[in-house]
């Protein structure tokens, strides 16, 4: 029998108060929105739980929970068959929403997201780099947002070219920057389901020969298994953009204050510089030059410049926190009067770029078949054509015509397969799928999973993409497979 547990951390400090008994329904989604996603959607959990002694209202300033109903506190839900138990969602919860009125079910509803949830609101702030390894980029960008419980990311030595070139923090979140992370090298990134947050390479996504997770077949049926071979999936024309080595100019204005700015006694003002080219384009710079008093910055005590100029005086400090596309400059005025910033600007080595190279593979006998479907792909952080040609022609040939593959698998009150407990599962899992009536037998990852638990039934959906079953070949790589007409060439 398995049994589900809910636990909440109320207090932040690691101590889990279990939760269960007050329990009523249980809904939760974590995984990838679509096949292929480079990066995993939010996962969401609701909770409703019995409040009819208001244990759960926010404000009960009486109540054993008192001060510490507050969204942000981590919770987890547990699965468990009494030898072995698994996490199946730990995040965060986002709002409380107590039932309103003595008439009603008086129920709480918790909503929950995952890690990803930190990452999707978090602005990015990145440091610009010529070249950084993904494994830093990846752990640099997850700890801006928070803190998971573990990291486990994949190396295979792949390194990012002119890392924050084209983020705007104003624009951009952790997420976003996850996202093109993950689309320059063809990695993948999600989080485990126990919250560790997980990174794939390209090899570990065109590995699909692991052992199995779980075998569904006709000796163990699910309640209902959607399959299909859908036209919409097909990718016959495939267009990759790099961006070949920059070339850095000289040292020049990248930003300038455009009015005179007012200083009052003792205060500190910060400005937010974003850096731009003549043209007014937002670009990346090099080499920011520290601020210089009488060249960058000139204090006065008139806004028109014309009283007496105190920017040598000490009056003014100013100092300089660069970004990859942005400084903040903090400026303090240590006298007794108000004073007027009359000049600042921000000088550094503007980054400026070749023009991309588009890179095009064709499936033209696809394209007879199903019509020109296209793929683009704008690899920003990417400058090896030869890494666009490698990954155009992969996806071709993987996606280049329609395959017979399952979509979900549905169960109710049914938690094992085969003897496999299918809370065991986690997200990228395999999955052989073998069903006579639609002649499937195929390989597939667990791209996410479904759970609502309550009144009395037990549901899990599993939704699954069709692997890459085949060997691959690669240059240098001992174990990989070799060329011939059972394997292709990887990249």
């Amino acid at each position: 029998m398995t049994t589900i547990s809910v636990e909440i951390d109320w207090t932040r400090s690691g101590t889990w108060v279990d939760e269960t008994r007050r329990t009523r329904r249980v809904v939760i989604r974590a995984g990838f929105e679509r096949p292929g996603d480079a990066v995993a959607a939010v996962g969401r959990a609701t909770i409703e739980l019995d409040n009819i002694d208001g244990r759960y209202s926010p404000e009960n300033g009486t109540g054993p929970l008192a001060g510490s109903v507050r969204p942000g506190r981590p919770l987890r839900v547990r699965a468990g068959d009494g030898a072995q138990t698994w996490t199946v969602f730990y995040g965060f919860i986002e709002r409380i929403a107590p039932d309103a009125g003595h008439m009603g079910d008086r129920l709480v509803h918790l909503d929950a997201f995952d890690g990803l949830g930190w990452l999707a609101i978090q602005p990015l702030s990145a440091v610009y780099a010529d070249r950084l390894p993904v494994t830093d980029a990846i752990e640099t960008i997850t700890g801006l947002a928070y803190a998971p419980p573990a990291l486990d990311i994949g190396d295979n030595g792949d390194v990012l070219t002119h890392f924050g070139r084209a983020w705007l923090p104003e624009e951009t979140t952790c997420l976003d920057a996850l996202r093109d992370v993950c689309e320059a090298v063809y990695g993948r990134f999600w989080q485990a389901r126990d919250g560790t947050a997980t990174y794939w390479t390209r090899e570990q996504r065109q590995h699909g020969r692991d052992p199995l997770a779980l075998t569904i077949d006709g000796a163990a049926p699910p309640l209902a298994l959607s399959v299909a071979e859908d036209m919409a999936a097909v990718i016959n024309r495939v267009q990759v953009t790099v961006y070949p080595p920059d070339v850095i100019g000289a040292l020049a204005e990248i930003w300038r204050a455009h009015t005179a700015l007012l200083l009052a006694p003792g205060a500190t003002r910060t400005v937010s510089a974003p850096f731009r080219d003549t043209n007014g384009q937002r670009i990346a710079a090099l080499d920011v030059a520290d601020l210089e008093m009488g060249v960058d910055v000139r204090i006065n005590t008139r806004r028109d410049g014309s009283g007496k100029d105190r920017t040598g005086t000490g009056d003014v400090t100013a100092s300089l926190a660069v970004e990859a596309t942005r400084a903040a400059i903090a400026l303090t005025n240590h006298s007794s009067r108000p004073l007027y910033v009359t000049l600042l600007r921000v000088r550094g080595r503007p980054i400026r770029t070749y023009d991309p190279i588009v890179i095009q593979r064709d499936g033209e006998g696809s394209q007879l078949e199903h019509g020109v479907r296209t793929l683009a792909l704008d690899l920003v952080m990417q400058s090896d054509p030869g890494f666009a040609d490698g990954l155009a022609a992969y996806v071709i040939a993987r996606s280049g015509w329609p395959l017979l593959a399952a979509g979900r698998v549905a169960l109710r009150d049914q938690t094992t397969i085969g003897g496999v407990n299918v809370f065991a599962l986690e997200i990228m899992d395999l999955v052989e799928v073998r069903d006579s009536q639609s002649t499937l037998i195929g390989r597939h990852r667990v791209r996410a999973v479904e759970y609502t638990i309550g009144d009395g039934a037990l549901g899990v959906d599993l939704l699954l993409e069709r692997t890459d079953d085949r060997p691959y070949w690669r240059l240098e790589t001992v174990g990989a497979g070799e060329l011939g007409n059972a394997t292709i060439l990887g990249f």
